[in-house]
């Protein structure tokens, strides 16, 4: 009886080899497209987050915003695809290739209207860090007018620019400690150029091609903004040539010497 109603099933319901076959491979192809489509977006989601990460750890932050204000450098918020005229006169598109460009060899990919703070990376960076910042920087394409998830993507954005200012007025907080170690710092790093008061007349600014910045009128060079006046305590002056770099010394004492830089701004004369 059972095999009668085998046969009858398989009369009605014909299934050569080559057509099992076919099903098979159409039921693989489904279960494959799935999982491939779930990794690739986790792939994807692990490589923005590393690039964030190291957006952040890199210093990038202290010079380059993501919510489209004008810090040292470009903004990074809405760049990618964007056209940019070079200072030597070259149009290019802000893809991967320019990122890389920028990261090697920063002062031959200049962008005009910008200081030539910008580091070279090479050999700080491989390329998988290359396609993880990439991916970073796609991420931060500002959402078209009718994307619903455009309310939830500023927010998160703008959150991590305030962090980064936040902790720079953080680190500048004039405490006495602070300004004490600023103070020490400056007086046996800084002064023989600056002054011992910030007038720009220490002993060495005579010698030099360029006046230097009097502090106690609260002139500094690219603004006066913390983070600014970090970076360039750390990374020196790439377009004068004159201010030397300081990233030997601890986080601690760079963010120390801008607070005590910025308490010289009329400050009562003793």
């Amino acid at each position: 009886m059972k095999q009668r109603e085998a046969e009858t099933r398989s009369s009605r319901f014909p299934l050569s080899p080559l057509m099992g076959l076919v099903w098979g491979g159409l039921c693989l192809l489904t279960v494959g497209l799935c999982w491939n489509t779930s990794w690739a977006g986790n792939s994807d989601n692990a490589l923005v987050a590393k690039g964030k990460a190291l957006f952040a750890s890199q210093g990038c932050l202290g010079c380059h915003s993501v919510d489209g204000t004008r810090r040292v450098g470009p903004t990074m918020y809405d760049l990618v695809g964007k056209k940019v005229k070079l200072t030597n006169g070259q149009t290019v598109e802000r893809n991967r290739d320019y990122l890389k460009n920028q990261l090697m060899a920063p002062q031959r990919w200049r962008v005009p209207n910008y200081p030539p703070l910008m580091p070279s990376y090479k050999g700080k960076v491989d390329v998988t860090d290359i396609d993880a910042l990439w991916a970073y920087l796609k991420s931060l394409k500002a959402p078209k007018e009718n994307d619903p998830n455009a309310k939830k993507l500023a927010p998160a954005v703008i959150k991590q620019a305030e962090h980064s200012r936040q902790y720079a007025l953080k680190m500048t907080k004039p405490t006495p400690k602070r300004l004490a170690v600023g103070k020490h710092y400056y007086s046996t790093n800084c002064s023989f150029c600056h002054g011992v008061k910030g007038h720009g007349d220490g002993p060495a600014a005579r010698g030099q091609q360029i006046k230097l910045r009097n502090f106690a009128k609260g002139e500094y060079l690219y603004g006066g903004a913390p983070q600014v006046m970090f970076d360039l305590i750390t990374h020196g002056s790439a377009r004068t040539h004159v201010m030397p770099a300081w990233g030997h010394f601890p986080e601690r004492v760079r963010w120390a010497l801008v607070t005590y830089i910025l308490s010289m701004k009329n400050a009562p004369k003793k």
